[in-house]
């Protein structure tokens, strides 16, 4: 009997074919091969085919194995105990063999082989927040997920983190959460790496963006600040403010605010400015805020008369 047996060898299809036949009559020697049998498992192993004789003719023998793993003509392998064979593409292959007694008789079998390869995993990685703010001093810290990550022949992954995209990555084992904490400014691109059982990998990243405040005096001439408001005015920032008793306006000289212009005072009759509030209204800076001194809801706007 002639048992054909095919496996996955490195990701890749192989098939190992294992072969009996015996001869019989008397006189001229007759082969006969069953109808093989195909069993989908991972094995190095080749059991040594046999040969027997009955009757008269007992000194007959098996003089020739060959395999056509490709069932394209082309006899590969001239071997009894032959090496498990790899096929390079996934496909159909109707696989061979060929038995040759020593007087020349012989027997070919088929079997068909479905050769797949290995489909690689899916790496999905999502952080949040994607945006991290920092004080002054300190750090912040980032979740990042990849459990919607998968393998499309459902084995468990690996998954490795490299959170500062800097190609040091870090072995999460099969446990697809991890977070990490930023202490430093910048653009960071996280990446995820997942491997599945047959050694596949894949890739997903996302952009971590770390900020940190800055601070920068805008007025220190008394007690000013304790009421504002912040609004864009022509593309740079501006406040409006209590100041002394009196309501000032200044703006930035630049988008980032990190220079300042000299401060206005826009109303000082009186104890004003306070709960102050700063918009845009037909694109001139305008203010509402409270008069202490008359107990009156004030509205100023910048104007060319």
């Amino acid at each position: 009997m002639r048992t054909l047996q095919s496996c996955l060898l490195f990701g890749l299809a192989c098939v190992l074919l294992l072969v009996s036949a015996s001869a019989c009559g008397k006189g001229a020697r007759q082969l006969a091969v069953p109808e093989p049998s195909a069993i989908g498992q991972v094995s190095m192993e080749t059991e040594q085919p046999t040969s027997t004789g009955e009757g008269a003719d007992e000194d007959g023998t098996i003089e020739e194995y060959a395999w056509d793993f490709d069932g394209d003509g082309t006899y590969d392998v001239m071997e009894q105990n032959p090496p498990p064979h790899t096929y390079m593409s996934a496909g159909m292959y109707n696989a061979k063999l060929r038995v040759t007694d020593n007087d020349g008789a012989f027997d070919v079998d088929t079997v068909s082989i479905n050769a797949t390869a290995n489909l690689p995993p899916v790496a999905v990685l999502s952080a949040s927040p994607t945006f991290v703010y920092l004080g002054d001093t300190g750090s912040a810290s980032v979740d990042f997920d990849a459990s919607s990550s998968y393998d499309p022949e459902g084995t468990s992954l690996i998954y490795r983190f490299d959170p500062e995209g800097d190609g040091s990555y870090v072995n999460n084992g099969t446990d697809p959460i991890y977070d990490h904490d930023y202490s430093e400014t910048g653009m960071y691109m996280a990446k995820l790496k997942v491997e599945d059982s047959d050694n596949d990998t894949d890739y997903d990243s996302v952009l971590i963006s770390v900020y940190r405040f800055s601070t920068t005096p805008v007025d220190s001439a008394g007690a000013v600040g304790q009421y504002t408001s912040l609004a864009v005015v022509k593309g740079n920032p501006a406040i409006s403010y209590y100041a002394n008793t009196d309501l000032n306006y200044v703006r930035a000289s630049n988008a980032s605010g990190s220079r300042w212009g000299t401060p206005v005072t826009v109303d000082s009759a009186g104890d004003v400015g306070a709960c102050t509030s700063l918009a845009i209204v037909n694109g001139k800076p305008a203010i509402s805020y409270y008069d202490s001194t008359h107990a009156d809801l004030k509205f100023a706007i910048a104007r060319l008369e």
